[in-house]
């Protein structure tokens, strides 16, 4: 049996100041800011295809999204399941 589960999560506290910034259609990536004393934080939290064919695109479309995000002194933290076994 095979399901189409998939997605990612992100936990903040009630009163972090932690914004959504995207969420991809296929609900495997969010990008998320939060900014901590004077520093500025990107989070990205990743769930990869794991067929070798979907990655490349899903990739792509991330990079284009993250790059928009970013600018000079922004911390970038990337985690989560990228499905990389060969």
């Amino acid at each position: 049996t095979q399901t189409a589960s998939r997605g990612v999560i992100t936990f903040g506290c009630k009163d972090s100041n932690l914004n959504v910034l995207k969420i991809d259609d296929d609900g495997r990536y969010t990008i998320c800011s939060f900014s901590w004393f004077d520093h500025i934080f990107i989070i990205v939290n990743v769930y990869s295809p794991n067929i070798p064919f979907e990655q490349e695109a899903f990739y792509h479309n991330l990079h284009l999204d993250i790059v928009d995000f970013l600018k000079p002194n922004v911390i970038l933290i990337i985690g989560g399941d990228f499905n990389n076994i060969h």
